[in-house]
C-alpha cells in the first residue's frame, strides 16, 4: 500500500499534536506513560519560588514533581498556598508525613522532600501532608552572621572610643613625655645589655665559682658531721639533766631567800653580821693601841722589870 503525501503529512502532524500534549503534560508534572498518579497535598505560607514541575523527593530519590500551586479558597485560610505533587512512586506513608521545601543547591531552585514516617494511618491520594519550610543556605548564612554583625558593631563602636580617648591622650606634651621615657627606656636597655656582659665575663671565669662551690660544699658537709654529733652525744639527756640542774638551784635560790641553811642565815640572820662589826671594831682598837703602846706588849729588859697592870685601850673613835 501506498502512502500518499496527504496520509504521511495527517500522520506527522497527529505525532506532533501527542508529543506536545505528553511534553506540556510532563512540564506541568503528569507523565501520561506512568499510569495512575497519586496526588497529595500541603498548605504553606510562603513557597519561595517553588514552581509546577519542581522535583519531589523522597530520601533523596525522585518519586515525583509539583503538579499545581494556587492560593487557598477558603476564605478562613485566605493567604494560605495550596501546593499539589504527585508521586509517581508506590511507596507508602503515614499522614504524619512531612512535605518540606527545600532548596535543591545554589542554582537549583526549591524543591519538595517527603520526611516520610511510617507510625499512623496511611496517607492516601488526596490527603493533606504538613508543609513545612526549610530555611536555605542563605537564609542560615544570614542568621548565622547577625549575631557577628552585631558583635562586630559593638567591637567598631569600643574600637572607635578608644581612638577618640587616645588621641586625647597623647596631645603634645604627652607625646614628648612619651618620648623621653622611650628614651629612658633605651638607657634602661643598655644598661641590662652591660649587666648581661659583665655576667657573661664571670661565668666564664669557671675555676672561682667552682671553689666557692667546693667550700660550699664542704661547709654543708661539716653541719652534717656537727649534726650527726649533736644526735649522737644524747642531746636529750643532757638537756634533761640541766633542767634537772637548773631546778635544783631554783630551789636552793629559794631555800636562801627564806633562810635556810647556812648560806640562808648568813643572808637573813643579822647576828653574824653584828659579832663579824664587833669583832674588827676590837681587832681596829688592839691594832691602834700597840701602835700607840708597844711597851705593853714588848718587853725586852736586862735586869727584869715589874710588869705593869693592863688596862683596855681607849677607843678611838669614841
Amino acid at each position: 500500500m501506498k502512502l500518499t503525501r496527504e496520509l504521511k503529512t495527517g500522520i506527522t502532524f497527529l505525532v506532533v499534536i501527542a508529543l506536545f500534549i505528553w511534553g506540556y503534560n510532563y512540564l506541568k508534572g503528569h507523565n501520561l506513560f506512568d499510569g495512575s498518579l497519586r496526588t497529595f497535598y500541603a498548605k504553606y505560607d510562603n513557597v519561595h519560588g517553588l514552581n509546577t514541575a519542581s522535583v519531589v523527593r523522597m530520601n533523596g530519590l525522585q518519586v515525583g514533581k509539583v503538579s499545581k500551586i494556587y492560593f487557598d479558597p477558603d476564605t478562613a485560610e485566605k493567604g494560605q498556598i495550596i501546593v499539589a505533587f504527585s508521586l509517581e512512586n508506590d511507596i507508602t506513608f503515614s499522614k504524619e508525613s512531612e512535605a518540606v521545601i527545600a532548596s535543591a543547591g545554589l542554582a537549583g531552585g526549591q524543591i519538595i522532600k517527603i520526611m516520610p514516617k511510617f507510625d499512623g494511618t496511611t496517607a492516601e491520594s488526596g490527603d493533606y501532608l504538613p508543609g513545612i519550610v526549610e530555611p536555605d543556605i542563605l537564609t542560615t548564612v544570614a542568621e548565622k552572621l547577625e549575631p557577628l554583625q552585631e558583635k562586630l558593631s559593638v567591637v567598631l563602636t569600643s574600637t572607635d572610643s578608644l581612638m577618640v580617648g587616645l588621641n586625647d591622650v597623647l596631645n603634645t606634651q604627652s607625646r614628648v613625655l612619651l618620648k623621653e621615657a622611650i628614651k629612658d627606656l633605651n638607657g634602661t636597655v643598655y644598661n641590662f645589655k652591660k649587666i648581661s656582659h659583665n655576667l657573661e665575663g664571670f661565668t666564664k671565669k669557671g675555676g672561682d665559682i667552682d671553689k666557692t662551690l667546693n667550700n660550699i660544699t664542704e661547709i654543708t658537709a661539716n653541719f652534717e658531721k656537727i649534726s650527726d654529733t649533736i644526735s649522737n652525744a644524747n642531746l636529750g639527756n643532757t638537756l634533761n639533766k640541766l633542767n634537772s640542774a637548773m631546778t635544783n638551784l631554783d630551789d636552793l635560790m629559794v631555800g636562801v631567800q627564806n633562810g635556810e641553811g647556812t648560806l640562808g642565815k648568813l643572808m637573813k640572820n643579822d647576828t653574824l653580821y653584828v659579832n663579824l662589826k664587833n669583832a674588827s671594831r676590837q681587832l681596829e682598837q688592839l691594832i691602834q693601841d700597840i701602835k700607840l703602846h708597844p711597851k705593853r706588849y714588848v718587853n725586852i729588859s736586862v735586869f727584869g722589870r715589874k710588869e705593869k697592870p693592863y688596862s683596855p685601850p681607849a677607843n678611838p673613835n669614841e
